[in-house]
């Protein structure tokens, strides 16, 4: 592959991940292989590294789109990046999917693991920037509080409530059930009543 085509492929990584690098020590192997490709094309820009013809030094115009790619701002609309309150809206849409369960870092599906990922910086960033870049800048007020409430909510499914209030919802229907002789529909009501 020519060195414009990695060009290419960095530049719509950047748009794909907010302006960010690809990183070396990421999970990902294409974003690994990328980071390695950059890491040795930045050295080749002023010398060859050695005599292999992938290790060759870039030509100026090489050189040129390398950094063109390197110092531009991300400004397409379609590459925008995903704003922290749009990331919390997924977040709180996993938590509902999933039976109030935060996502996790080492599970087998991409999405669930980008999301874990997010999700543990999110939670550091509350209290500081992690970096300068753009996606690791410190959340604002309103950014913490918005990733708090998705946190901290009760899932609106009986099934996801906290073992606690299931167990105290199911003693006041089991209390309220032996008064009435028939029994029936505690259950029903168990699953269908409101938070207390």
């Amino acid at each position: 592959m020519s060195d414009f085509e990695r060009c290419s492929e960095l530049r719509d990584w950047r748009r794909a991940h907010a302006g960010d690098l690809p990183g070396q020590s990421s999970d990902n192997e294409y974003e690994r292989s990328l980071a390695r490709w950059y890491s040795k094309a930045s050295q080749r820009q002023h010398r060859a590294l050695s005599s292999r013809p992938s290790e060759r030094q870039l030509t100026p115009d090489e050189t040129a789109h390398l950094d063109s790619i390197v110092r531009i701002a991300i400004e397409s609309p379609a590459a925008a990046p995903v704003s922290d309150f749009e990331r919390c809206s997924e977040l709180r849409d996993w938590r509902r999917a999933h039976a109030g369960d935060l996502p996790g870092q080492s599970s087998d599906n991409e999405y669930e693991r980008s999301l874990a990922r997010w999700y543990s910086k999110a939670s550091q960033r509350q209290h500081r920037a992690l970096s300068s870049r753009p996606s690791e800048r410190q959340l604002t007020p309103d950014e913490t509080a918005h990733l708090n409430s998705i946190v901290r909510i009760a899932i609106e499914s009986p099934a996801a409530a906290p073992v606690e209030l299931r167990r105290k919802r199911l003693r006041r229907k089991s209390s309220s059930s032996a008064d009435d002789d028939s029994g029936s529909g505690w259950w029903e009501e168990f699953w269908n009543s409101d938070s207390d």
